[in-house]
């Protein structure tokens, strides 16, 4: 029993580990993806 729990408790903080990094991925992706378009609509309106 102590040894499926282990594995069970094991399992559980990989998912969580991956949604976080998961998460912090596309957080960083959406924000780069922001300041491009940002960054193209000043030039935009520099032009």
């Amino acid at each position: 029993m102590s040894e499926l729990d282990s594995q069970y408790q094991t399992n559980f903080l990989g998912i969580v580990n991956f949604r976080i990094l998961s998460m912090a991925c596309i957080g960083t992706w959406s924000f780069c993806h922001m300041s491009y378009l940002c960054s193209q609509m000043c030039w935009l309106i520099m032009i």
